[in-house]
């Protein structure tokens, strides 16, 4: 619910910049922010699954990531025995 000037409650919401966002948070050129709703990306509750993943295609910011993007699961699980 938006805020109501006249009566202000702990639980209105406030919109926010997402500027102030990022600069609240620290985030960093590389990291990885998850926003919502994906509108052609993927959803974020799709992140634990590119944790460890490379990227193969360069992205910029605020650009949608697909599985296209990252490298296959199975390339991740087959640098992590050659380290092991």
């Amino acid at each position: 619910m938006l805020p109501n000037a006249l009566q202000p409650n702990e639980t209105d919401h406030v919109p926010v910049l997402a500027e102030e966002v990022r600069a609240l948070l620290g985030v960093r050129p590389g990291d990885v922010v998850a926003k919502s709703p994906a509108d052609g990306g993927l959803p974020p509750f799709e992140l634990d699954g590119l944790l460890g993943r490379r990227l193969v295609n360069a992205l910029h910011a605020d650009e949608d990531i697909t599985l296209e993007d990252v490298e296959p699961a199975g390339e991740l699980a087959a640098r992590g025995a050659q380290q092991a």
